[in-house]
């Protein structure tokens, strides 16, 4: 089966307590995958600038890789699309290989990283993936320390997302992390930006199932086909 969720933020203590709670509701093996809709959060920065920001950077990776030691050991897969706030030169860091017929970057055995602009089919439900949203906080973080220009994406994967998009006519499931333009706009109330374009771009030519996608810190279901989803699992069912 595929699950689907929201934002985690790398926070065990109160994001985390929905899939604590979904694991021990159900019964699952490795073949069951968990998605994840960006801002995963647990793999972070570890550059510091002081002795005292080393000291708790060190802290904070040990406890993150207990996390993933968590999600690693966890009797499902974890798959997760990239939000605004992860880091990402150590994301993109990870080895990268082909799962389930798109590009991931392994973070563990059973944790991966789905690309941006890649297609996969998992238990024969086809979907494609596109992380990476617009900070509305930038101007409270610090540029390769707390937020990474590559939170948008780059020319090249927009290219590559519309290659992909070029075979389809139709896909079971779009997990992106923020929303295409016209609920961008009409519900959240935000200014479009590039990426929320391109997503409404594919979301007036290709058709879909179900359409998942987090960021918003709120779960909403909207048009009968786009969810947003936090501190919520939910079962897809084709």
């Amino acid at each position: 089966m595929i699950y689907i969720t929201g934002d985690l933020h790398g926070d065990e203590r109160r994001e985390m307590i929905p899939l604590i709670e979904f694991e021990k509701a159900h019964h699952f093996t490795k073949d069951d995958v968990l998605i994840i809709c960006g801002d995963f959060g647990f793999i972070w920065s570890d550059q510091a600038r002081t002795s005292r920001e080393y000291f708790i950077l060190q802290k904070l990776q040990e406890h993150l890789s207990l996390c993933l030691d968590y999600f690693e050991s966890a009797p499902w897969t974890t798959v997760f699309v990239d939000g605004n706030h992860e880091c990402f030169p150590r994301l993109y860091s990870f080895p990268q290989k082909t799962w389930m017929g798109g590009q991931v970057h392994e973070v563990r055995n059973h944790v991966y990283h789905l690309m941006r602009g890649e297609l996969y089919n998992i238990q024969g439900t086809t979907v494609f993936t596109m992380g990476g949203a617009q900070s509305t906080d930038r101007a409270h973080r610090v540029e390769g320390y707390t937020w990474w220009k590559e939170e948008m994406p780059s020319d090249e994967e927009y290219a590559h997302a519309r290659k992909t998009l070029e075979q389809l006519s139709s896909v079971d499931l779009i997990i992106t992390h923020c929303a295409p333009t016209h609920l961008e706009k009409r519900y959240f109330h935000r200014a479009p930006n590039k990426l929320t374009d391109f997503l409404e771009e594919i979301s007036q030519q290709i058709t879909f199932k179900h359409w998942y996608f987090g960021h918003y810190h709120e779960t909403k279901d909207f048009d009968d086909h786009y969810t947003c989803l936090y501190k919520e699992v939910r079962m897809f069912k084709s």
